[in-house]
């Protein structure tokens, strides 16, 4: 968000202090030669009792002293532009919490110190999520495809008079090695349903459920790539979701290292 809006300002500040191009510079110093010489003739002038002539002469300094005004002018309104643009650049630079990090630090106290997990395996990938994110277990069933969707989306199957949408895991959380080959392979047979939500996670099977304390899990500090992961459970190696992230991303189409901001 911040390249966004410094983007203007750094454009603002080059429009500002850009160099005056030859031909401004010869014509700011005809300008000046005018300037002088008009002044000379006042000067030159004055002594003459004319009323014409000290009409011109008046009328001639009025003139040079309206152009020192709006120069004037002109550059207190610069000035005044330069310091509101300096005093947004630093309030956009103050650093802020995301979106991403609420949700882990969210998560992570709704935990119990011993917490209950799900394992299930996808593609050979073990993932886990708490039990208290767990919406419920469902047989996955025949979805119906929608068009225009992502790659992901598998389709949607009624469960209790509500349509879920099932994710396919494998192609969300890997895509890279997710090629026709791993595709053939894959038998999915339930749906992990993300509690709040009407998302589910195709998955080959479950595994278990099993208690794990919150310092058995290398939780993430610096959230980066792949937002939806929390933290690795040390005993079993396996990722454990950042289930509120997970929502969002799949909520606006986005992929596994999209970042919530």
């Amino acid at each position: 968000m911040t390249s966004l809006i410094d983007e203007p300002v750094v454009d603002f500040f080059s429009v500002l202090l850009k160099e005056p191009t030859r031909e401004n510079k010869a014509h700011s110093h005809l300008v000046k030669q005018k300037l002088e010489v008009t002044t000379d003739e006042v000067v030159v002038k004055t002594d003459y009792k004319d009323p014409l002539v000290q009409k011109q002469s008046l009328e001639n300094l009025l003139s040079q002293v309206s152009v020192l005004e709006q120069v004037t002018e002109i550059e207190n309104k610069v000035k005044e532009t330069q310091e509101n643009a300096v005093e947004v650049k630093i309030e956009l630079n103050e650093p802020s919490e995301t979106l991403v990090e609420r949700n882990q630090a969210n998560q992570i106290e709704l935990l119990d110190n011993e917490f209950q997990v799900l394992f299930f395996k996808v593609a050979g990938l073990v993932l886990a999520i708490p039990l208290v994110c767990l919406g419920g277990i469902i047989k996955l069933e025949k979805v119906n495809k929608l068009i225009g969707k992502p790659d992901w989306f598998k389709g949607i199957q009624n469960n209790r008079e509500q349509q879920i949408n099932v994710v396919d895991t494998a192609a969300w959380v890997m895509p890279e090695k997710y090629t026709n080959e791993l595709k053939t392979t894959i038998s999915y047979q339930y749906v992990v349903l993300l509690e709040g939500s009407r998302w589910g996670l195709a998955c080959e099977s479950l595994l278990n459920a099993d208690k794990v304390e919150k310092s058995q899990v290398n939780w993430r500090k610096k959230i980066g790539k792949r937002p939806w992961l929390a933290g690795v459970v040390k005993k079993q190696m396996c990722g454990i979701l950042n289930v509120q992230s997970l929502i969002e991303l799949l909520d606006n189409g986005m992929n596994c290292q999209d970042s919530v901001d």
